[in-house]
């Protein structure tokens, strides 16, 4: 790709963050979006030249790792961008001080908190246009499928969005909630399924009215138990979409062939192994992040505690993005005698294919090296026989491992929620 049309797009992304018009913001997604996966490749060498270049010289962590061949040159050399150790968030703890610009106090930021759903919470700052372009993201897309953002509802906890998108409070009374969704006009909405839970089942007893054009889930293992629920109350479809509190939305889940398409505007995903060495295409790894925009705290080859894999294939539903697939959180995995992992997550989407309208919930607790228990709720058409089907599914699950004892129980609610998130999986060992 000539370096003009680079030049052109960072550009679009400079009077954005200058002055954050949506429409030259926009610009440049669309822009990438008409691009080959070659061309985005090199689109994105050149924004972690420039990023490398400002936290080399801005950001002390940065200064002590970041080398010069990494910061000039015509040509990006990936390899040696790979060299940089992966930045974990034990050491985002330990440095704490080093990995924010140099004198932050003469900066006006803003601060958010992750949930700790990965094992350690964090906090992260961040300028107001950084926050507005983690927002951009988003609204790229939500005009894909249909709407306006400004009628998009967010029913987050995300203040320091909160002047920057519909924010849905909470918690938050029925008539007040009512009044919101009119006064605003909100004609979309997204949120953890907790809260989708609660609008659901606030609608379905006729407490509130809302027909939205579609709704996203985010943050927790969305069902089809849960999907088919939410699609027959709200009437529309029902979307998944993968990011974190510290980068904002990632990738949207593809509406035709599955996965997440992940965004090549606002940053670098890797999928690497243990070594911190990029995987062959379609093996799992740990998913890391490098975010271009935050110029107050760099994250570079960032662990956000997550496994995937990359899909190969065009895609025919319009997103011209790579499209990743979520294994599950590194904490979410159950463990053998002999040391080998299984993806509770994996276990858990079995489940829930082959039980959907059977269980209504789950969750998987592992209580030692020998012995996990599945907890649920039962669906509409549980008879008693299913919980020895349910064992032996789950058994198969972990053919070729060491044996391990499964406990089956049936529970009439799962009180499982933590940080405002269900957690699916809890390991005790």
């Amino acid at each position: 790709m000539a370096i003009r049309q680079i030049q052109k797009i960072v550009a679009f992304e400079t009077l954005s963050a200058d002055f954050f018009l949506h429409s030259a913001y926009m610009r440049a997604f669309s822009l990438l979006n008409d691009m080959t996966p070659q061309e985005q490749r090199e689109y994105q060498f050149h924004r972690l030249q420039r990023l490398l270049h400002y936290a080399h010289r801005a950001i002390p962590y940065w200064s002590k790792l970041i080398s010069k061949d990494l910061t000039h040159g015509d040509t990006f050399n990936i390899k040696n961008f790979e060299r940089l150790p992966i930045l974990t968030r034990e050491a985002l703890i330990k440095h704490d001080a080093d990995l924010v610009v140099r004198n932050i106090k003469r900066h006006k930021f803003r601060t958010w908190t992750t949930s700790g759903s990965t094992g350690i919470p964090k906090r992260f700052v961040g300028n107001k246009v950084y926050c507005q372009k983690m927002a951009a993201s988003e609204e790229y897309f939500v005009n894909f499928l249909g709407t306006d953002f400004r009628t998009y509802g967010y029913m987050t906890p995300n203040i320091h969005l909160k002047d920057i998108v519909t924010l849905i409070p909470r918690p938050i009374s029925t008539e007040a909630l009512q009044k919101l969704l009119r006064d605003k006009n909100i004609s979309a909405a997204q949120g953890p399924l907790s809260r989708l839970l609660f609008l659901a089942e606030n609608i379905e007893a006729g407490k509130i009215q809302f027909k939205p054009k579609f709704v996203v889930s985010g943050s927790e293992f969305l069902s089809l138990e849960n999907k088919k629920y939410l699609e027959r109350v709200f009437q529309c479809p029902v979307y998944n979409k993968y990011g974190c509190v510290e980068t904002g939305v990632l990738g949207l889940e593809c509406p035709e062939r599955g996965g997440f398409h992940i965004t090549p505007v606002n940053c670098y995903v890797e999928v690497v192994d243990d070594n911190a060495h990029s995987v062959s295409r379609g093996a799992q790894g740990k998913i890391v992040v490098t975010c271009f925009n935050n110029r107050l705290m760099p994250l570079i080859r960032y662990d956000i505690g997550d496994t995937g894999r990359w899909i190969d294939g065009e895609c025919v539903c319009g997103l011209n993005m790579p499209r990743l697939f979520f294994e599950g959180r590194k904490l979410d995995y159950i463990k053998f005698i002999d040391g080998r992992k299984c993806s509770a997550l994996k276990v858990m989407r079995g489940i829930d294919n082959k039980f959907a309208n059977i269980i209504a919930k789950q969750q998987i607790i592992q209580e030692s090296l020998n012995k996990i228990v599945l907890k649920f709720v039962p669906g509409r058409e549980y008879r008693p026989i299913h919980e020895k089907s349910m064992r032996d599914f789950i058994y198969s699950q972990f053919r070729g491992f060491p044996e391990i004892f499964v406990k089956v129980v049936m529970v009439s609610s799962l009180n499982n929620v933590r940080n405002g998130k269900h957690v699916i999986f809890e390991s005790r060992i």
